[in-house]
């Protein structure tokens, strides 16, 4: 009677998978789920930049959310394209490191994906596919070892209270899009007045156009706890979204980045320049001191 009951389960997450356009997998529950954006480096990135550079090792801006309608569309009927970062117990029931998407010597499901839905959202019909692109650490909260969970990636979303590594415009590293402010505007939304991430986030906030857009296209979703359970199917990356992060981060860094130079030295650059200045300005009284002095000394003609 037991098992029987378990099939019936089992057949009614089915069924609402499939009517929910799901790809017809049973839906799995169970995925706790937060958000962040610290702007340190993707841990499936750090096999990709040759030489190891610090400076260059940033969370790619093209990792932030992304309506799928504006990118050649959805493969399952997602309104959302995610990255993030899985704990070891998700990880291991994705699988192994993608071809297309890196490699993380700590952990593997690099480039692989889950459908998502959360029950509790505004938009709970919604369902988004979230990419794993970094590994959340056992020692992390709610990451820790046998826990299912993804940390997902979302400009403004960073909870600087409990972010362990965020280097959003740090001096050590080359241009982050946005200042340790901005990763955070929206990072404490749940206590707001409102009650979801529809109305508790402002993302004009956020300078960079990119990252303030994957900031509106994750708010829309409707979040009303900053820590959801979600139901989940492990499915294949849509292959646009794949190609749209494979050509984000090169061996060089961030695909399109600028390298940004630290405050010091443009301030030594600055002190030189006005010590050199000063140096041509003295040069060039004392000439034309010599010249008043040549013309002064010099012999009359005669008459």
């Amino acid at each position: 009677r037991l098992a029987r009951r378990h099939a019936l389960a089992a057949l009614a997450w089915l069924r609402r998978g499939a009517a929910d356009g799901a790809p017809g997998g049973l839906w799995l529950p169970g995925l706790r789920a937060t958000h962040f954006w610290d702007c340190n480096g993707a841990g499936c990135d750090s096999t990709t930049l040759q030489p190891w550079a610090e400076s260059r090792y940033i969370y790619a801006p093209q990792y932030a959310p992304l309506d799928p309608a504006e990118h050649g569309g959805a493969a399952y009927g997602e309104k959302l394209w995610l990255t993030g970062a899985a704990s070891d117990a998700l990880a291991e029931r994705l699988g192994q490191d993608a071809p297309c998407c890196g490699e993380d010597t700590h952990s593997g499901a690099c480039g692989r994906c889950v459908l998502v839905r959360s029950p509790t959202a505004v938009e709970a019909k919604w369902t988004a596919v979230v990419m794993k692109k970094s590994r959340c650490p056992p020692e992390s909260n709610q990451c820790e070892s046998g826990k299912l969970h993804m940390d997902i990636a979302v400009p403004g979303y960073d909870l600087l209270a409990e972010s362990t590594a965020n280097v959003c415009g740090s001096s050590k590293r080359g241009d982050t899009y946005l200042s340790r402010l901005e990763s955070a505007a929206c990072g404490q939304w749940y206590k707001g007045e409102g009650n979801s991430t529809k109305t508790n986030c402002d993302c004009s906030k956020l300078a960079d156009a990119a990252l303030r857009r994957g900031c509106e296209v994750f708010s829309s979703w409707g979040w009303t706890s900053g820590d959801p359970t979600l139901e989940y199917q492990v499915v294949e990356c849509p292959k646009a979204f794949e190609a749209h992060i494979q050509e984000a981060f090169s061996a060089s860094g961030v695909v399109g980045g600028k390298a940004k130079h630290p405050w010091h030295l443009w301030i030594l650059v600055a002190v030189l320049l006005l010590c050199a200045a000063g140096a041509v300005g003295k040069w060039v009284i004392w000439c034309l001191r010599q010249g008043g002095r040549t013309r002064v000394d010099a012999p009359r003609s005669a008459v």
